[in-house]
């Protein structure tokens, strides 16, 4: 059966409404906003404490679809609030970073008793508990160099197997946290350092004075003398720490990247 230019449009209309229908049904996810307080500490103030601004990082926790979404916004600290617009409706965890000038985050929520959730509400801006941001640790990273007579070598071309590293408070005695890192972990950030782990966030920046590392042989047997940084003063929150190690015929030696090589504790 053939069909005419009429028959066609009029078997083609209610598909057409059909279509519609279902598209008006379906509609947009429901979205919701969100305001999440901050305080510094016990009320600090931000310029006294060095933060510019603070960054609320929201992550939805709650949704099967969308688990892991995360949704930022950065403001300045003396706002006291930032807030989220258009995020879909659900639970979210909140993160919040003081920034310095530099953006370096200084400040967070990441700590024991810190951790803040909130619901976001449909066509509703909802208010989260207040966030507490404290002190940041430092970050502590290590590189080092291998040689034979002067000549560059490989982990398996040395007695070094092993290096221990122990951050100390100024007076040498109170340890803030130790790591062993073994000669052939592989690096993981850029210049070839290995970032010390610190789960307990111990390295406090504001505390930190020296750094004790111990070459050590595969026994787990100390090689030589063990090396010496001293920082000039404790580095601040959230701030980085590299060290340089350079190993000639099992013999080592250590400097803070930036200030470059010699007895920084003479």
């Amino acid at each position: 059966m053939s069909l005419t230019p009429s028959s066609l449009f009029h078997s083609l209309v209610p598909l057409a409404l059909a279509g519609l229908t279902l598209a008006g049904c379906g509609g947009s996810d429901p979205i919701g906003g969100l305001k999440v307080p901050f305080v510094l500490g016990a009320s600090q103030e931000c310029t006294s404490i060095g933060v510019e601004q603070v960054k609320i990082t929201a992550t939805l926790v709650d949704d099967d679809d969308g688990a892991g979404m995360t949704f930022d916004e950065t403001g300045p600290c003396g706002a006291g609030e930032v807030t989220l617009d258009n995020l879909p409706v659900g639970t979210y965890s909140i993160v919040a970073e003081g920034l310095d000038p530099n953006g370096l985050t200084i400040l967070d929520n990441l700590g024991p008793g810190g951790k803040v959730q909130a619901e976001v509400l449909e066509a509703q801006t909802n208010t989260s508990e207040s966030v507490t941001l404290r002190p940041a640790p430092a970050v502590l990273r290590l590189r080092w160099s291998l040689a034979v007579d002067g000549f560059q070598a490989m982990c398996q071309d040395v007695s070094v197997a092993k290096f221990t590293v122990e951050a100390y408070k100024g007076d040498g005695l109170n340890l803030l946290t130790s790591h062993t890192f073994g000669c052939e972990d592989p690096a993981d950030s850029e210049g070839q350092y290995r970032t010390l782990p610190d789960l307990e966030r111990a390295l406090s920046g504001d505390e930190v004075a020296l750094i004790h590392i111990i070459p050590k042989d595969a026994n787990n047997t100390a090689l030589g003398d063990a090396s010496q940084v001293c920082l000039t003063e404790p580095p601040g929150y959230g701030q980085l720490i590299e060290i340089t190690v350079e190993c000639d015929n099992d013999v080592c030696a250590a400097y803070e990247s930036a200030v470059g090589p010699g007895d920084s504790c003479a």
